[in-house]
Formats: structure tokens, sequence, C-alpha cells
């Protein structure tokens, strides 16, 4: 099980904190732990593209498995990008927890976070 437990909008120039649940199969055979808040960008049908925004917190297995709950924090700058979708343009931002497992498929879940003015 991995859950996020964020909310699924945000201001710019503010703070997104929340909190990341992770079970113990999920950490099994991890190296590390991340939590990302990413921007990406598309043009007209093109191929998504991270646009250069973006924030990580990196977190051992070690840290992982005794906290099991794993509290983040990013600031959403003011320039940041808001959340658009238009027909020559699409602005998402995505918020991640990927598990790098050694020898094994990683794990990862994804939602959406609206950035707001």
């Amino acid at each position: 099980m991995i859950k996020i437990n964020a909310p699924t909008s945000v201001n710019r120039n503010s703070e997104l904190k929340g909190v990341v649940e992770i079970g113990e199969k999920e950490l099994k055979g991890a190296r590390m732990v991340e939590v990302k808040l990413c921007n990406e960008i598309m043009y007209g049908n093109e191929k998504r593209n991270y646009s250069c925004w973006e924030m990580g917190k990196k977190y051992s297995p070690g840290d992982a498995r005794s906290l099991f709950e794993l509290p983040f924090e990013f600031h959403v700058d003011g320039e940041a990008p808001i959340t658009y979708k238009g027909k020559q343009l699409v602005s998402r931002w995505k918020l991640g927890v990927f598990i790098n497992v050694i020898g094994a498929r990683d794990r990862w879940k994804k939602m959406d976070v609206l950035v707001m003015r």
C-alpha cells in the first residue's frame, strides 16, 4: 500500500504539506524512496516534457521502514506555472512517490495537484 495524504490544490507562493504512508511489503528490497512534485508541459500533441519546476525529497529505506509515514513539505514559488489546459498548451502538476527496488520493478504512485494563482 502506498497512500498519499495531501491537498489536491495549492496556491503559488505557499506550502504543499502532506504525508506518504508506505506498507512494509512495498518497502521490501527498497534502495531509496523519493517524494517529488513536478510540472509537466505539453505543447500541442507532443510528448510530455518536464519543465525546470521540480521539487523532491529523498528518504533512505531505513528511515522509511522506521517511520512508515514520511512527512513532506514543498514551497511552491510565486513564479511557478499554474495548472492550465488549453488547445495548444497543457501545464500539469504531479505529486509522486517513487520506490527504487533492487532487482525488481520499481513501485510508484502519482496524483494530480492543481496549482492556482
